[in-house]
């Protein structure tokens, strides 16, 4: 049988949560998972199509995307502020 080390996954879970802020690049993956949770959870992804309101996904994705050098922009230096992108 194979041992395991003994992991505090508070401390580990705390590690990774000291350095995240709306700003971080890794914000921009939550800010677009969220905006299409938030329609999939109130049982409204229709909206999400609509043509009234489909340039707003569009633009979640595409923060996304851009915000890690996917959209053609390239690799950048990995500084840049989602939330300075993000639609208010």
């Amino acid at each position: 049988m194979i041992g395991f080390m003994a992991v505090d996954i508070d401390a580990k879970v705390a590690a990774f949560l000291q350095d995240r802020t709306p700003e971080a690049r890794c914000a921009s993956f939550d800010y677009c998972f969220n905006y299409f949770r938030d329609a999939r959870d109130a049982g409204d992804t229709a909206r999400l199509a609509d043509s009234e309101n489909r340039m707003l996904p569009c633009f979640h994705l595409g923060f996304f995307l851009a915000s890690w050098g996917a959209a053609g922009i390239g690799s950048g230096s990995g500084s840049r502020k989602v939330r300075a992108a993000a639609l208010v």
